[in-house]
């Protein structure tokens, strides 16, 4: 594959939001917000499969976060993964483009 293509990076995950929130700048001075999402689905075995992924909010959705994220809310979010280097290795992280909030609970 070309070094210069790229290939399309869009995930969708659903979950509860877990652990701290927290609302931030960039270096640029835009707003940030970071959270946790807790995931999880059934595996062929009859166990469950689960995982903490780290999103991270930018723009017009930090505002939206600030109003209605709150821990143990159940969101659905679309978004893009995010690659980079970390201090004890490779960091993976979402990158949201649109959340949706469940006004209603679980």
């Amino acid at each position: 594959m070309n070094q210069g293509s790229r290939g399309i990076n869009k995930v969708f995950l659903s979950g509860l939001v877990v652990g701290r929130i927290s609302f931030d700048s960039t270096e640029n001075g835009s707003g940030a917000c970071s959270f946790e999402l807790e995931t999880s689905r059934p595996a062929a075995n009859g166990t469950t499969v689960g995982a903490v992924v780290k999103v991270n909010a930018y723009g017009r959705l930090v505002e939206m976060c600030r109003r209605q994220l709150e821990v143990d809310s159940y969101v659905v979010l679309e978004g893009e993964l995010m690659n980079r280097r970390g201090k004890y290795g490779p960091i993976l992280e979402v990158r949201s483009r649109d959340i949706l909030f469940d006004m209603n609970g679980v």
